[in-house]
C-alpha cells in the first residue's frame, strides 16, 4: 500500500525516483533495499567567529552516551555505532528516513584551533562542537645570532 499522505515534500530529483517507485511498486523502495543502502549521515553546519569555530550536527533521537568523538591528527572524527531499534510485536515502519545506528564524519582541522580546549554539548537533538582558536602572540622582531 503507498502512504502518499505520509510522505514528506521532496525536492530534489533523487527523492522523486524513489517517490515513483514506491507508487509503481506499491510500498516502500526503502523497504525493499534496507535502510543500510540509503546514507544515514547526519546533515552539519559549520560555522566560524573570530574567537572558534562551530560544528553542529542534527542526530535526533540519540544520546549523548552514543557519540564517540575523537582527534586523530588534525581531523576531528565523529562517530556512532549502536544497536538498530526493534519495534514491538505487529508494528512496522511505515518510511524510515532517520536512523542513525552507525555513521562517521570527519573535520579537517585548521592550523589556528586550539585542540586541546575543543568541547562539546548534546541538547535537543543537535550535538554541538566548539573548537576554539589559538589566541595569535604578536611577537616582536629578533635577530638570531649564528654561532
Amino acid at each position: 500500500m503507498y502512504y502518499k499522505n505520509l510522505y514528506p515534500v521532496k525536492n530534489s530529483f533523487v527523492p522523486l525516483v524513489f517517490d515513483a517507485v514506491d507508487q509503481f511498486l506499491g510500498r516502500d523502495f526503502h523497504h525493499l533495499i534496507g535502510a543500510d543502502f540509503i546514507n544515514q549521515t547526519p546533515l552539519v553546519n559549520i560555522t566560524e567567529k573570530p574567537e572558534n569555530y562551530l560544528i553542529e550536527v542534527a542526530a535526533a533521537g540519540l544520546q549523548k552516551s552514543d557519540f564517540k568523538i575523537e582527534l586523530d591528527k588534525n581531523q576531528l572524527i565523529v562517530s556512532v555505532e549502536k544497536e538498530s531499534e526493534k519495534l514491538p510485536e505487529g508494528q512496522r515502519f511505515v518510511r524510515r528516513e532517520f536512523a542513525y545506528t552507525n555513521f562517521k564524519r570527519a573535520f579537517r582541522l585548521a592550523q589556528n584551533v586550539d585542540k586541546e580546549a575543543i568541547n562539546a554539548k548534546y541538547e535537543n537533538g543537535i550535538l554541538q562542537i566548539t573548537i576554539p582558536k589559538k589566541t595569535e602572540v604578536n611577537a616582536e622582531a629578533k635577530t638570531i645570532t649564528i654561532a
